[in-house]
C-alpha cells in the first residue's frame, strides 16, 4: 500500500497537487484507512502534507483541510504528531487532542 500512495503522493507530484484538491484529497481517504491497520505506514505517508509551506496559499489550504480532516478521525499517535507538525510549519493552530499526543507513544 505505501508504494502504491507513495509513488502518488511523493512520485508524481502534478497529479498530488491538482489545483482542484483531489490529489489531496484522495490520499487523506486512503490514509485515514491504511492508519487504522498499520500506524507505522501511516505515519510515513502523512509525511506527504510535510511540504504545505511550499506550495501556494490556495494548495495549502487545501492541504490543511485534508490534514485537519484526518486529525477529526483520530488517527494513531504518530500520524497526529506528524501532521500536528505540518500544521505548526504553516502557523496553523494544532487541535488539543493532536497536540496532546506529541511525544507518546
Amino acid at each position: 500500500m505505501y508504494s502504491l500512495l507513495g509513488g502518488f503522493a511523493f512520485g508524481n507530484p502534478k497529479a498530488f497537487h491538482d489545483p482542484s484538491g483531489k490529489g489531496y484529497a484522495a490520499v487523506a481517504e486512503m490514509l485515514k484507512r491504511v492508519d487504522e491497520k498499520n500506524a507505522q505506514v501511516g505515519a510515513r505517508m502523512a509525511s506527504c502534507f510535510n511540504k504545505a509551506k511550499t506550495v501556494t496559499p490556495a494548495l495549502r489550504a487545501m492541504q490543511v483541510e485534508q490534514v485537519r480532516g484526518i486529525l477529526a478521525a483520530s488517527p494513531s499517535k504518530n500520524t497526529k504528531e506528524i501532521l500536528g507538525l505540518t500544521l505548526k510549519s504553516v502557523g496553523e493552530e494544532v487541535p488539543a487532542a493532536a497536540a496532546a499526543a506529541g511525544g507518546q507513544e
